[in-house]
C-alpha cells in the first residue's frame, strides 16, 4: 500500500479540477468513462454500476449542468447482463434525472472507448471531449482520446493529496 499510494500520488496530486468557464460551448461533449460494475442481486438485472462509476457519473452530471454540454457514456459488456454504458445511463437518467445523449456499448477498454466514439461524435460535429475519469486514470485516458483524433479537455475527479488521501474538506 505504501508504494501504491506513492505511485497514485505521483499521478494525481498535480491534477487540477476543471473550471467550467473554460470549457468549449460548441463542438464538445462530456464523456464519462465507467469504472466497472458489480453483482447486486437486489437489482432486477442482478448488477449495478460500481462505486467509482457512480462517482464519475455524478461528477459528469454536475459538469453537464454547469456547462450545458450533452453527456456520452461508452462501455461494453465483458460479463453479466448489461453493458457498463447501460448501467451508467440508468443511474444518470433514473437516479440523477439527467439525460444521456449517447451510449456506446461495444468497447471493452479505454482505447476502444475512444475509437468507438469517433464516428458517433463526428456525426454530431463534436471534435472536443470533456473527459471525466479519476485523476490516476486520466493520463492514459486522455492519451487514448487524443490518439483517436479528439481535442481533450481533462476533467479529473478523485484528486488525491500528497499522502494518498482524497482532497475533501
Amino acid at each position: 500500500p505504501v508504494v501504491a499510494n506513492a505511485l497514485f500520488d505521483a499521478l494525481t496530486y498535480r491534477a487540477v479540477p476543471i473550471d467550467p468557464a473554460h470549457v468549449p460551448k460548441t463542438g464538445a461533449m462530456i464523456v464519462v468513462l465507467p469504472a466497472g460494475k458489480v453483482r447486486a442481486r437486489e437489482y432486477p438485472d442482478g448488477e449495478t454500476a460500481a462505486p467509482l462509476t457512480v462517482q464519475r457519473a455524478r461528477y459528469a452530471v454536475s459538469l453537464a449542468k454547469r456547462t450545458g454540454l450533452p453527456l456520452a457514456i461508452p462501455g461494453g459488456n465483458y460479463r453479466g447482463a448489461l453493458s457498463e454504458a447501460e448501467l451508467t445511463r440508468r443511474f444518470v437518467e433514473d437516479e440523477l434525472h439527467h439525460p444521456v445523449a449517447l451510449i456506446e456499448e461495444a468497447s471493452l477498454d479505454t482505447r476502444q472507448n475512444a475509437l468507438n466514439l469517433v464516428e458517433p461524435l463526428r456525426s454530431r460535429h463534436v471534435d472536443t471531449v470533456v473527459l471525466v475519469t479519476d485523476a490516476r486514470h486520466m493520463p492514459r485516458a486522455a492519451q487514448a482520446f487524443h490518439a483517436a483524433g479528439f481535442n481533450v479537455v481533462r476533467a479529473p475527479m478523485a484528486i488525491t493529496g500528497r499522502n494518498g488521501e482524497l482532497s475533501v474538506f
